[in-house]
């Protein structure tokens, strides 16, 4: 049992360099490891595990968590670094707006909130002065009517 995966990494590794003739001599590790042949690609430290399926020998790529995570990383930076960028961009823009409307606002209650609530007030009290006549003086036409 042990024979057929020494004879299996034996045939890889004397028909990678044939397969592989314009790559770098020595780039890929082979270890067997159960039924499987473990191959490593030094030049980018790829894993691959190589194996019997159905009727064929095939090789799937291990997935690397270490270099998922460096990429999730490198573009949470670049994106940190895009909304620092349009941050800095927004507070320019707010302190050449603020420098502008120095010389004053256009709508004095905006900085002036009682400024809003007295002119608030004296409409209501409008209101209800108005209110106020228009109830005596039906009140009068209908004493007048009365007689």
């Amino acid at each position: 049992m042990n024979a057929k995966p020494l004879a299996l990494a034996l045939a890889l590794s004397v028909a990678a360099p044939a397969c592989f003739a314009a790559e770098d001599a020595g780039r890929y590790t082979m270890t067997t490891v159960g039924d499987n042949v473990w191959r490593l690609d030094s030049a980018t430290g790829a894993m691959s595990v190589c194996g019997r399926k159905l009727d064929h020998w095939a090789c799937e790529s291990v997935a690397d968590d270490a270099l998922a995570q460096k990429a999730e990383i490198d573009r949470l930076t670049r994106e940190s670094q895009e909304l620092r960028d349009k941050l800095a961009k927004a507070e320019a823009k707010e302190v050449e707006a603020g420098a502008s409307k120095e010389s004053g606002p256009e709508n004095p209650s905006a900085q002036f909130p009682e400024l809003a609530l007295d002119e608030m007030t004296d409409f209501i009290n409008k209101m209800i002065r108005r209110l106020q006549d228009m109830v005596r003086d039906l009140k009068q036409q209908e004493a007048g009517q009365a007689l």
